[in-house]
């Protein structure tokens, strides 16, 4: 199952028979504040360093629940790995491959332009956001809010509508598997109906600057499934352009 190829931040195909309880939402602790990041040339490297090589390692947590029946959960390592990358003056777009356990799972192309961090397509057939969604808007400034709708591809390889809500909570001081990181939070609600299933998701994830995502935890409900996925940065291998 991919529990968020809408977000298409964690999108793992996870052939779980079910999980355990959930457990308490995350509580980060608020970093003092801090001057707004200004958009400029060179954000992306900032926040989420695309550059051709660049490889993060994550440990993931993924448990799910089917008709209420609690069952198995499941573990494992996720790669985020930059493919390829093409800049203009404008825009950097770059391909980032992601494996779990070493096994390919997923292709997303990102995109970073002085508006912000956008995702423009995700599967290993490429799948499009149309128009492509956002991720993290530029000037980030703590509350700040923004909308969208447009198609997108579902967990179950179609697409359809899906209308998205997200907010900056701001900085935050955030648990890693590699340390504690100060980093911005952004959280990304969803919905879109699925056939006659209608889902609801919620992610909220980390960027810290300098070194890209360092958290990221989802939730996906529908009528019958609730499945919830955590990926803590473990190890990072980055180049500078």
């Amino acid at each position: 199952m991919r529990f968020s190829a809408h977000v298409g931040l964690g999108v793992l195909s996870l052939a779980l028979a079910g999980c355990r309880a959930p457990q308490t939402a995350y509580q980060p602790t608020a970093s003092p504040k801090v001057a707004e990041v200004a958009a400029r040339e060179g954000l992306d490297q900032d926040l989420f360093p695309l550059t051709e090589g660049n490889e993060w390692k994550f440990t993931l947590e993924a448990s799910r629940m089917t008709n209420g029946r609690v069952g198995r959960s499941a573990s494992g390592i996720v790669a985020y790995r930059v493919t390829q990358v093409e800049k203009t003056p404008e825009e950097v777009r770059a391909t980032v491959e992601i494996s779990l356990n070493d096994l390919l799972t997923d292709r997303q192309v990102w995109l970073v332009n002085s508006k912000g961090l956008w995702q423009v397509s995700s599967g290993l057939k490429p799948n499009e956001f149309d128009p492509p969604q956002p991720i993290i808007p530029f000037p980030v400034r703590e509350g700040a809010k923004f909308w969208w709708k447009g198609l997108a591809p579902f967990p179950n390889g179609k697409e359809g509508e899906v209308k998205l809500h997200g907010w900056i909570l701001g900085r935050q001081e955030v648990d890693s598997a590699a340390g504690r990181y100060s980093a911005y939070a952004v959280q990304i609600d969803t919905s879109y109906d699925q056939g006659t299933d209608p889902v609801k998701t919620s992610a909220t994830f980390w960027f810290a600057p300098g070194v890209g995502m360092v958290r990221l935890q989802e939730r996906f409900a529908s009528k019958t499934v609730l499945a919830l996925q955590l990926l803590k940065l473990k190890s990072r291998s980055l180049k500078h352009p």
